[in-house]
């Protein structure tokens, strides 16, 4: 299990690594996730500039 992120900023990239360390969260990131990494993620985050992207979770 783990928590995605989904971007292509590096700001963003940069900052939730800075969180998953404090919180010691494994932290998978992508801008265009795979369906395992979906279906694995306990928790998905989606950046703003990869909003209107089409998930497949089924």
């Amino acid at each position: 299990m783990h928590a995605l992120l989904i971007t292509s900023d590096d700001r963003i990239v940069s900052e939730f690594k800075t969180i998953a360390a404090v919180t010691q969260t494994h932290l998978v990131i992508a801008s265009e996730p795979t369906k395992s990494e979906i279906d694995l993620a306990y928790r998905i985050f989606v950046s703003q500039e990869l909003s209107d992207i089409e998930i497949d979770h089924s």
